[in-house]
């Protein structure tokens, strides 16, 4: 018999625990799926974008690239990469970029990797258009989750 029936049954508890419930540090090499949202851009786009994209951590450095879509939703050819050092503590800024033929801008989230496998990024796109658009700001969200986590 067990010296001590609570701890006993705490390790049980910790030993069925999934892996996907264990936490990890946010830094780990890791996929982390996201969904980046951002306000409309008028005149060049009129709906908000809405889009799926994927984060990856090796090394401590987080990479995204994603393509851009027209104002219809159809691919453009044109991508945003960017990059930025995991924080010990999850926190993170990326730092991005997209050149297209009429268009420049660049973008830059800030926010946290947690280690239960959730993320949040807020943060803003300052785009540069050829023409009368000028220069234009939008707000944008990413919302994260590591692959694995809560599956």
């Amino acid at each position: 018999m067990a010296r001590h029936p609570i701890l006993a049954m705490l390790g049980l508890v910790l030993a069925a625990t999934p892996a996907w419930a264990q936490t990890q540090p946010p830094g780990a090499d890791a996929t982390w799926r996201a969904r980046l949202t951002c306000d409309p851009l008028p005149p060049i786009t009129q709906v908000p974008l809405n889009q799926a994209i994927t984060v990856t951590v090796q090394g401590g450095v987080a990479r995204y690239e994603r393509l851009i879509p027209d104002q219809h939703g159809r691919p453009t050819g044109y991508a945003e990469r960017g990059q930025g050092t995991v924080g010990p503590d999850g926190t993170l800024t990326l730092e991005g970029l997209a050149t297209g033929r009429s268009f420049r801008y660049t973008a830059r989230y800030s926010g946290r990797l947690r280690g239960n496998g959730t993320g949040s990024l807020t943060g803003e796109q300052h785009w540069s258009a050829d023409g009368a658009i000028g220069q234009l700001t939008r707000t944008c969200r990413i919302g994260l989750r590591r692959e694995g986590a809560g599956e």
